[in-house]
């Protein structure tokens, strides 16, 4: 069951802002406004009501939506989404400052037993607190989180940028908890640009200066099974009888495979990897 969501602490939260452009300049709050002397003027709007928003992208509108919600019954997730909340939660992460980068909707955060976690996303969903396009530099200063959580993220950015960022922010010892889908359809368009294999993944993270402390790939079952939702989740969205028909059986099959086939876990043919490393 759902844990329930933790507050960020307001004043703790402003005083580890940083202004993307100019990292080292400290940053003065006037009312509900961020201001940075090199900027010469304001480059973040507050909203002070929960959960605090920051909006450093000052009303930009990503066209994503934004009013879906996928709390409560876990069994209406797909295989991969049941796949994260399981990685995390083995994971055991501590409690600390918890920075979730590109968080959605926040989906797995009622499950997590964590005492504050920060939510950032360029796009302003229901819980998100701070707006900033994850392109370029995170407005957090740096050494101040505890934990990193990032899922689903990589493959919605043009570059890995994020992870020179997410080392930066990072304490020394600390974590980030990464997955990454890799045979899934294109999603969330126009932001969907990579399908990143357990081999580049690896490089970059080392090549960033971390350490991979553990990369598994979700199993030949959720594979397939996911594949085989996505096959039959346009015919039925469209009304077609013969497909919702297929897909009972299909569900009856899959079932049995599940029971009765060892399920393998295959790094070069898989739904997406779950990723630990450390910042050393």
């Amino acid at each position: 069951m759902p844990m329930g969501e933790k507050a960020v602490n307001a004043d703790n939260l402003l005083a580890n802002l940083i202004c993307p452009k100019h990292p080292s300049n400290e940053l003065s709050l006037d009312v509900t406004n961020l201001e940075c002397t090199q900027c010469s003027g304001v480059i973040a709007i507050v909203k002070n009501f929960k959960p605090l928003k920051v909006d450093f992208t000052c009303g930009f509108d990503s066209g994503l939506l934004t009013n879906h919600n996928h709390f409560g019954d876990v069994s209406k997730w797909t295989n991969w989404r049941r796949e994260n909340l399981e990685f995390l939660l083995k994971m055991n992460i501590k409690s600390g400052r918890v920075l979730d980068i590109g968080a959605g909707p926040g989906d797995f955060h009622p499950f997590l037993n964590l005492n504050e976690i920060i939510s950032i996303d360029f796009t302003d969903y229901h819980n998100t607190n701070i707006i900033t396009d994850l392109n370029f530099n995170i407005p957090i200063k740096s050494e101040c989180i505890d934990s990193i959580i990032m899922t689903n993220l990589l493959e919605h950015l043009p570059d890995t940028k994020v992870l020179k960022e997410s080392y930066r922010v990072l304490k020394n010892g600390s974590n980030i908890y990464i997955t990454v889908p890799f045979m899934l359809d294109v999603h969330q368009i126009p932001y969907d640009y990579h399908r990143y294999t357990y081999l580049y993944l690896t490089k970059i993270l080392q090549d960033e200066g971390f350490n991979v402390d553990q990369i598994s790939s979700s199993g030949d079952f959720g594979t397939f099974q996911t594949l085989v939702e996505h096959y039959f989740r346009f015919p039925i969205s469209q009304g077609n009888l013969t497909a919702k028909t297929l897909w009972q059986f299909q569900k009856a099959i899959n079932y049995l495979l599940k029971k009765l086939i060892t399920v393998n876990y295959r790094m070069d043919y898989t739904g997406g990897y779950m990723i630990k490393a450390t910042k050393l």
